[in-house]
């Protein structure tokens, strides 16, 4: 458990400890601080589970630590909040503000560890209000979740299930960056009781030197700035299951050393001598494949056999175009000012494109970006990011088949409508003037009885279709054209 200490008297922090070491919270990651300051900036980054607060902070006679409970309590209501104090004469002020309990630190060390025990009781009596709550939700949301990532998501959701009422102790998610990995972490986790821990850690994320601490803690002393003991996330995943993203970057004194934590269930933090014993389950992730890594050396074979007793594999995005429209009509239902709807061939095109670079992420980022240039909550082709188009001619050196098929049958309709400009008119779209680009639009849509896509338009004005997205994008930025007129450019918003 990550638990906090404020007090201005270090004698009192080592009181605590000492009681903590006796009592049912002995398995506990315990931060000090002497300063309020120091106290906010932490929770800010780091997310605790209990703060026990001292009452008279400083030199000041009014309780100082009264108003920084009230500030916790308001600003981090999940924290449980306890309150230290010499006498029982604010129990009552503090009660009433919402703190979760009160502890008296005029009792010896025997007796304090037997009033943290209880401390502990109220808090999981808490969590399991909240647990409850949060599962009811969860069960309304299931439908939901089950319903809109698509077929493979889905299966991986029928499957979690299965693993978690198994003897599996380790699974190993492969997939290429972007593909949906810490989703299927969300589904572990969406399955799991709730008092369950489930760990994260990036090893990517973390220099050599200090993905050690974090995977197994150090003990005071270990190194330059280990001024207290830590507990590392396998000790506190103990119980439950810890997921490991981006293994492939553990280097070789980690992986040796979680081995056996795999293999015994065994650990030793640094710089300690104690064995300590751990009951853990492991997630790993990788986009790199773990056989190519044991063939370059990268990594070692017997850790690669314990981390894979099953395998989730999730393809790429591109090799699951049948799953786009989905994700896209859910991505565009979800974001921010919306609902979106968004137009058939709009989706047509997002289906053709080669999504080499982000997968699912890119093709959420690509929704984000096309809501700047939504008309009336619509996203159309002129939405779509121009670089994603340069993107899949330079990836597929041309446009797909059925990309390439869809554009010769819109040219083959454009052929059919005439120009209706004079001859004279300058073709070359780097003469248009915003107010001519518009005009000339208005009149072929005008003269023209065909329902024009932004793909043929810009065929009959002999205009790359990605820049003339760019620069009505750009028209419509600068206010030169409203973005409503469009809508009403018959057939232009598909």
């Amino acid at each position: 458990m990550k638990l906090l200490h404020i007090d201005d008297n270090y004698f009192h922090h080592e009181k605590l400890k000492a009681a903590l070491s006796k009592s049912k919270l002995s398995h506990y990651d315990l931060v000090y601080f002497s300063e309020p300051k120091k106290l906010y900036s932490h929770l800010e980054k780091h997310p605790a589970d209990i703060v026990f607060l001292d009452i008279h902070l400083g030199p000041e006679q009014e309780p100082l630590g009264v108003s920084i409970a009230k500030s916790i309590i308001e600003k981090y209501p999940k924290l449980f909040t306890v309150m230290l104090s010499v006498g029982l004469e604010f129990v009552k002020s503090t009660m009433l503000l919402g703190v979760n309990d009160f502890i008296s630190k005029d009792q010896t060390s025997e007796e304090m560890s037997s009033r943290l025990n209880h401390t502990l009781a109220l808090y999981h009596l808490k969590n399991k209000s909240q647990d409850h709550q949060l599962e009811e939700k969860n069960n309304e949301s299931n439908k939901e979740l089950t319903s809109i990532v698509g077929k493979t998501m889905k299966s991986v959701y029928e499957r979690v299930p299965r693993i978690l009422d198994s003897a599996i102790r380790s699974v190993h998610i492969f997939g290429e960056s972007g593909v949906g990995k810490e989703k299927i972490v969300d589904i572990f986790e969406h399955h799991l009781p709730s008092n369950t821990p489930l760990l994260r850690l990036n090893c990517g994320a973390l220099s050599s030197n200090l993905i050690e601490s974090e995977l197994f803690g150090h003990v005071k002393g270990a190194f330059t700035g280990a001024n207290q003991d830590k507990i590392g996330v396998i000790e506190a995943a103990s119980g439950g299951w810890l997921f490991l993203d981006e293994i492939a970057n553990l280097g070789v004194k980690a992986q040796m050393a979680l081995l056996r934590v795999i293999e015994n269930q065994q650990l030793v933090r640094l710089g300690d001598n104690k064995t300590r014993k751990v009951d853990v389950k492991v997630i790993s992730a990788a986009n790199e494949s773990l056989d190519q890594l044991v063939h370059d050396n990268r990594f070692r074979l017997d850790l690669q056999q314990r981390l894979i007793e099953t395998k989730i594999d999730l393809p790429p995005l591109r090799e699951r175009k049948d799953e786009i429209k989905l994700l896209t009509l859910f991505f565009a239902k979800q974001e921010h000012g919306g609902p979106y709807t968004i137009t058939p061939a709009a989706l047509s095109i997002l289906e053709e494109l080669s999504w080499e670079k982000g997968n699912i992420r890119q093709l959420r980022n690509c929704i984000r970006a096309m809501t700047e240039f939504h008309i009336e909550k619509c996203l159309s082709p002129i939405s779509i990011p121009t670089d994603l188009f340069q993107e899949n001619e330079l990836v597929n050196g041309k446009c797909t088949d059925s990309f390439q098929k869809h554009k010769q049958d819109t040219n083959a309709d454009a052929s059919e409508i005439k120009i209706p400009w004079q001859a004279d008119i300058p073709f070359d779209f780097e003469y248009y003037s915003d107010q001519l680009l518009l005009q000339m639009i208005e009149r072929i849509i005008d003269q023209s009885d065909a329902s024009l896509s932004l793909r043929n338009l810009s065929t009959m004005l002999n205009i790359n279709r990605a820049k003339l997205s760019k620069k009505l994008k750009k028209m419509i930025l600068e206010s030169k054209v409203n973005a409503k007129l469009l809508n009403s450019f018959k057939g232009l918003q598909t």
